[in-house]
């Protein structure tokens, strides 16, 4: 194989696996910061079904599955926002919203979400 295709495909996998670790990393600190003890992931079975990424990407994730069955409710206004009567809100926060109710609802514990934060999540920068 040429140097520069091996040293290319070497390069995209090393950023991929940079920018995944300083995500998790990222996510880690912050739940510890904020004593949280539970992170909840929907199901991304098929999120990346003909992609080959490389081996250690490809591994499966080993976290409680949450189906993401009527997750978004909304009514869409443009690419990426979710309105109701009274605010505008960001499609991803609403999804996790719902996977959240979901999944506290599947564990019967009753519990009061606030959708603070809904309309505008915090936007952490990990790589540049």
């Amino acid at each position: 194989m040429n140097y520069h295709v091996v040293w290319s495909v070497k390069y995209r996998r090393n950023c991929i696996h940079d920018y995944l670790h300083k995500v998790t990393r990222a996510v880690v600190n912050y739940c510890k910061a904020n004593d949280i003890h539970t992170v909840i992931i929907g199901d991304i079975t098929n999120i990346r079904r003909n992609k080959n990424l490389g081996k250690v990407t490809n591994q499966k994730l080993h976290a409680p599955q949450v189906t993401k069955e009527y997750a978004k409710k909304c009514n869409r206004t443009n690419r990426g926002l979710y309105k109701d009567q009274l605010s505008v809100y960001n499609a991803d926060a609403v999804g996790a919203y719902n996977i959240m109710r979901k999944y506290f609802a599947g564990c019967d514990k009753e519990k009061k979400i606030s959708v603070t934060g809904l309309s505008s999540p915090l936007i952490i920068k990990v790589a540049v």
